[in-house]
């Protein structure tokens, strides 16, 4: 979720503050996760109480950043390799959901789809995701504008 509001710094704010222009590659980076995240479908294993599938995604996943990270960052200059390393972590647990996904659902292209009967419930969702997600990162986003 801290991705989504980097992707709004680097889109709107980044124009109007030369502070946050030179961190442009981390926040495509670390907005690089909000893809890998909505493919993953974590929200359809919880349903499922696949809690011990979850969490032993999660440890390995996490276990391999921790060896990249501790194998190719060195110091300070490896913010940029720091951030890949995060998100190459969240990313292949997200990417091996998504091809467990065949597990519950099959895919198919349907080109009869009805937009109006979904793009509003979605937009609400959205819409509610993103206003918690400006409240609750608001006095980070200010700080960091200061």
């Amino acid at each position: 979720m801290g991705s989504a509001i980097g992707l709004l710094r680097s889109g709107g704010l980044s124009a109007f503050s030369s502070k946050l222009r030179e961190y442009g590659p981390l926040i495509w980076t670390l907005s690089s996760s909000i893809i890998f995240t909505t493919l993953g479908c974590e929200w359809l294993y919880a349903i499922h109480e696949e809690y011990g599938y979850l969490a032993l995604r999660n440890i390995c996943f996490q276990v391999l950043s921790l060896i990249l990270l501790l194998t190719y960052v060195k110091d300070e200059s490896d913010l940029l390799l720091y951030t890949w390393t995060t998100v190459a972590g969240s990313a292949g647990a997200n990417f091996i959901n998504f091809l467990r996904l065949r597990k519950y659902c099959t895919w198919s292209l349907n080109w009869r789809f009805s937009w109006q009967k979904h793009l509003l419930p979605i937009l609400v969702l959205f819409a509610n995701s993103l206003v918690n997600l400006l409240y609750v990162s608001a006095d980070v986003a200010q700080l960091g504008v200061m």
